[in-house]
């Protein structure tokens, strides 16, 4: 090949990969952090300042999850049939279990996040055959946060978390 061709098409290919590294970076700035709203108009009171999400995490809360003061990540959903909750006399019990695309270790870094926003106090966690366990506290009420793997077959990195509320006083 011709140096003269040779030198041209060396230039086109670096001009190539540099576009390509460009709209690359570009998209995953729109993927981590594109479509976050700042906690204006709109937002819940007193939860405007939670943090987007991370690069560690990738993980946002829901804007509006089924129970106010507990966050869950976009695009994980519900599991009906293990899920439940009540309130009665000031008193709530809340056992709902979440299905979703993350590792544990993202969604034990979201809670870690997430929780202490919402006036969560961190009590202890640790790791029991598996499963990631953080225990936290408020307003006389304890909260459980279980992650485990999924347990079905062939799903990659997706993750179940429980989250279980109960009053720490009992039964008034």
């Amino acid at each position: 090949m011709n140096p003269e061709h040779q030198h041209h098409d060396n230039i086109r290919n670096s001009r190539l990969t540099r576009a390509l590294t460009l709209a690359l970076l570009g998209s995953l700035s729109v993927t981590f952090f594109g479509c976050q709203t700042n906690g204006g108009e709109g937002a819940d009171e007193g939860y405007g300042n939670t943090p987007p999400p991370t690069i560690e995490t990738g993980l946002a809360p829901k804007q509006q999850p089924p129970i106010r003061d507990l966050p869950v990540p976009v695009w994980f959903e519900i599991i009906d049939e293990q899920s439940r909750s009540y309130e009665a006399n000031g008193v709530r019990f809340v056992d709902h279990t979440y299905q979703g695309r993350a590792t544990k270790t993202q969604l034990e870094r979201f809670y870690r996040e997430q929780l202490p926003v919402r006036g969560w106090r961190l009590r202890n966690a640790q790791m029991v055959r598996g499963t990631h366990i953080l225990r936290y506290q408020k307003n006389g009420e304890g909260l459980d946060v279980q992650i485990a793997d999924d347990d079905r077959p062939f799903r990659g990195a997706y993750s179940r978390v429980t989250l279980l509320i109960q009053s720490l006083d009992g039964p008034e």
